[in-house]
């Protein structure tokens, strides 16, 4: 019996043995394996006979498909720039809650441009160029340097992002690795909020500033038809850190009358009608107050839009005028119609 008691305890120390190695294992793997999605991505050279002679082209092999379950926001990682340089354009300034993408510019002390973008490592993405590419690893990393007579840039996957880094001035390899080297993926950039204004830049207008969007976002609509109108159209468009909802209606008429209703974030620009080309006294857009808040009017022809600013979001109302003439007080009567509405649908 004793003989048997002992073997007994030694088959039990094997398998108690057998089950620490294995749970060590785990945790090993736990602890050691990359912070990588379970697909490969990788970035290799496209094989392309249609390139233009002298260029190479970069692709992501495995990457992912746009319809991909991914994190809203997406990951912004930091970057210490170097001594000396100025930061030019911050993306946190208009990043918010749906931003996929992001990009950041910095100027060198000798008065050189460098971009830095982080993006989703979509399947679509590619670049290409003229000059001296290279693959290296760098911190188990491949990043794809390239390197010309007067510009250089540096490619690279990081779980679900592609970033790259892209100078206006020649650099080496070495050089490249410094500047990926200064990334943090452990810092996660804010966003930077600022009220939603209007702006004007060579004619166009637009809505600048980066509000906080709501947890869940708004689009102003009619609760029913105006009188005389009925609903055609809606529709919503949501896109790297911007979204937009419009809904129209139109008269019974045989040439009807058009009315729309749209809901615009930041980055939108105003007024698709307006040809900027035609000289200023042929269009006019003018300050107005809209349901007590500040917005532009616009006119041409048989054509009005009246937009104005409601917090997070720009509202605006377009009319389009067959049978009755589309004014500015008109708008305004329409205007005290709406109602926000939550969610967008398909938010």
């Amino acid at each position: 019996m004793t003989k048997t008691k002992c073997n007994k305890s030694k088959w039990w120390a094997v398998l108690l043995g057998i089950v620490a190695v294995a749970a060590m294992g785990v945790t090993f793997w736990l602890v050691l394996s990359p912070k990588q999605e379970s697909a490969v991505m990788e970035l290799v050279e496209e094989q392309d006979p249609a390139l233009a002679p002298g260029n190479t082209s970069y692709l992501i092999a495995g990457g992912l498909d746009h319809s991909a379950s991914l994190p809203t926001p997406m990951p912004y990682y930091g970057f210490s720039m170097p001594e000396g340089y100025t930061h030019t354009c911050n993306g946190e300034e208009s990043a918010n809650r749906l931003s996929k993408s992001y990009t950041d510019q910095y100027r060198s002390p000798q008065g050189g441009s460098l971009t830095l973008h982080q993006q989703p490592a979509y399947y679509d993405w590619n670049r290409s160029g003229t000059g001296t590419f290279r693959e290296m690893q760098f911190g188990g990393t491949k990043v794809v340097c390239r390197m010309a007579e007067n510009s250089s840039s540096a490619y690279w996957i990081y779980y679900n992002s592609v970033l790259e880094l892209t100078a206006d001035w020649a650099m080496d390899e070495n050089q490249l690795l410094e500047l990926v080297s200064r990334m943090d993926y452990d810092a996660n950039r804010q966003p930077i909020y600022s009220d939603l204004v209007f702006r004007q830049e060579d004619g166009t207008y637009f809505l600048a500033g980066n509000p906080q969007l709501p947890d869940q976002l708004g689009y102003y609509d009619f609760p029913q038809p105006p009188q005389g109108f009925s609903a055609y159209l809606s529709n919503e468009e949501s896109g790297d850190g911007n979204y937009r909802y419009y809904s129209a209606f139109s008269t019974a008429n045989g040439d009807a009358d058009q009315l729309e209703v749209h809901t615009y974030s930041s980055g939108t620009a105003l007024f698709a009608q307006k040809d900027n080309s035609e000289p200023a006294s042929s269009h006019t857009v003018q300050q107005v107050t809209i349901n007590g808040k500040e917005g532009l009017f616009y006119q041409s022809g048989n054509y009005t839009e009246a937009v104005w600013l409601e917090g997070d979001v720009a509202v605006g109302l377009s009319y389009t005028a067959y049978t009755n003439a589309g004014t500015l007080e008109r708008l305004e009567e329409y205007a005290q119609s709406l109602e926000r509405c939550r969610p967008v649908p398909g938010s």
